[in-house]
């Protein structure tokens, strides 16, 4: 790509896409053509701390819109976050909320440190939260138009993640069965086909909600 500023135009475009810093493609792109390679380190372009998309929208609103993130404490529970890789910043903001505390950018900073999760303090929080000041965030929750856009964004998150689970739990369940079968046990496979019965009622239930 001969032309410079659609090259950097790609340069940002990969970045926002991989939500990685851009200057990090450059030096790698650099790196390549300096040493007549036609390929860059993948490593290079791994997030630091790779989420699922839906995970990372939900907690940026939750974060950001404090009327929104109250509704979603009713909707959810610990089952919706309890394997994901941000768990215990859903648990902060949970807490937080509970305590009458709005989660800020120190303290949710330090409570990761404190518990031994420095990589989410240093590489994901600061993306989160830093990208709006407190003054766009009191715009936010003063605005009843952004606040309903937030939540319709908030319970579409959820619902991507809850289908993503289903779907986790489902693959498993299914190799689980597979197991079973092959083992000609009736009693564990007996078992097994009462919770696969139990996750398609959950999944007709998932589908008439994305009706």
């Amino acid at each position: 790509m001969k032309d410079k500023i659609e090259r950097a135009e790609y340069f940002e475009r990969i970045a926002d896409r991989l939500r990685i810093d851009s200057h990090l493609i450059r030096e790698e792109f650099s790196k390549a053509v300096e040493l007549r390679t036609d390929r860059v380190s993948e490593r290079a372009f791994q997030p630091k701390v790779p989420i699922k998309h839906a995970e990372r929208q939900l907690l940026e609103i939750m974060l950001k819109s404090a009327p929104v993130r109250r509704r979603m404490m009713l909707e959810m529970t610990e089952d919706d976050f309890e394997d994901l890789r941000t768990s215990v910043i859903f648990r902060l903001i949970f807490d937080f909320e509970k305590n009458g505390k709005e989660p800020n950018y120190p303290e949710v900073a330090q409570a990761l440190k404190d518990l031994k999760e420095e990589d989410l303090a240093r590489n994901l929080l600061p993306e989160l939260m830093i990208g709006g000041d407190q003054t766009e965030v009191n715009e936010i929750n003063a605005d009843q138009s952004s606040t309903e856009r937030l939540g319709r964004e908030a319970d579409e998150s959820l619902h991507s993640l809850r289908c993503l689970k289903l779907g986790e739990r489902q693959a498993a369940l299914q190799a689980d069965i597979n197991r079973a079968q092959r083992d000609n046990d009736s009693q564990r496979l007996s078992e097994l086909m009462m919770q696969k019965f139990e996750l398609a009622k959950r999944e007709r239930a998932l589908a008439q909600w994305n009706g």
